[in-house]
This record gives structure tokens, sequence and C-alpha cells, in this order.
């Protein structure tokens, strides 16, 4: 006798255990469902997008309401005078601009082009005249 008794009690928690398991499964998934952020945005953009492009659009026309900076007038400049000393070095740099590309670009292909390309090069230039 003792021994069924033991049985029912054995077989008793057996069920409740599988029971719990049961509920705690169900509880798990609702969990994972819950957590599940992406899936859930998901799935209320698709079933509200009209909802969602409106919600986005106050919210973007209030970002630039808020984040908009104020317009400063700016000043217009008065009309500076160089002189004779700004026109000469201004003339000076104008005149020296076609010597300088000229001796980088020497220096550049002697730098980094092989010999022979640099040869075939200049020779197209001066047989392109």
């Amino acid at each position: 006798m003792a021994s069924t008794n033991q049985n029912q009690t054995i077989e008793s928690l057996i069920r409740r255990s599988e029971s719990a398991r049961a509920e705690l499964t169900g509880h798990i998934q609702t969990l994972k469902d819950r957590m599940n952020i992406p899936a859930r945005l998901k799935a209320s953009v698709s079933s509200r997008p009209v909802a969602w492009f409106g919600g986005s659009l106050v919210v973007g026309l209030l970002a630039i309401k808020l984040f908009r900076r104020k317009s400063v007038p700016v000043p217009e400049k008065a009309k500076s005078r160089k002189g004779l000393l700004g026109f000469a070095c201004t003339a000076a740099i104008a005149l020296a601009k076609p010597a300088i590309k000229t001796l980088l670009i020497a220096e550049l292909r002697k730098r980094y082009l092989p010999p022979a390309v640099a040869a075939n090069k200049n020779s197209r230039a001066h047989f392109s005249d």
C-alpha cells in the first residue's frame, strides 16, 4: 500500500512538472515575441504604413523646426584695395602658374612613371604638334 501511495505521489509530481514545463514554454515564447523588436516593428509598419509615414513626416518637420539655425545677415565686405604690392603679387602668381605646372608635371613623371612610359608620352606630345 505504501508503494502505491508513493507511485501516485510520483505520478502527480510528474504531471505537475509537465504542466509547469508547458506553461513555461508558453511564457518563454511570449517573452521571445515581445523582445523581438525588429519583427514587431516590421509588423507594425506593414499593418499601418500611412500612420508610420505621417508620424515620420511630423517628426522630421519638428526636427527641422527645432534644430534650424537662425540666419544671421552677412554684412557686405567693403571693396579692399590691395595697392601696388597686392597687384604685383597677384600678377607674379598668375605668370608663374604655367611654369610651376610644367615643373610639377615633369617631376611627377620622373618620379612615378617608368622611363619607357615617360619617353612615349613625350614623343607623342612632340609629334602631335
